[in-house]
């Protein structure tokens, strides 16, 4: 066997460090709030770029977690209204959720 690599986390870029899931998930909120695009497409892939961010941060474990997210990829990304106050509005409503969801502890 070869020897185990230790990784100083304060060696990594900042976004490669792991995050908590609840401060990527309030990262999300602040981000998806402040998004400023006045195109779907520019909002989708912004927003689609925040979720695949998210995405790193949550347990692969909580199979609910990830399934909430994967929902809020599919009416962003894959099935759109094409309106973007409808969308962001239930991207925070739904990231909301995700705070819960993934603050439970699974057995």
């Amino acid at each position: 066997m070869g020897d185990l690599i230790w990784i100083d986390p304060n060696a990594l870029p900042a976004s490669r460090v792991p995050k908590s899931a609840a401060s990527a998930i309030r990262r999300f909120i602040d981000r998806i709030q402040t998004l400023d695009e006045s195109d779907y497409g520019d909002f989708m892939r912004e927003a689609n770029l925040y979720l695949l961010d998210l995405e790193d941060s949550l347990d692969p474990r909580n199979e609910a977690c990830l399934a909430k997210l994967y929902d809020m990829q599919i009416y962003t990304q894959y099935y759109p209204n094409w309106d973007i106050e409808s969308t962001r509005q239930r991207l925070l409503e739904d990231a909301r959720e995700l705070e819960i969801l993934c603050s439970e502890t699974r057995p």
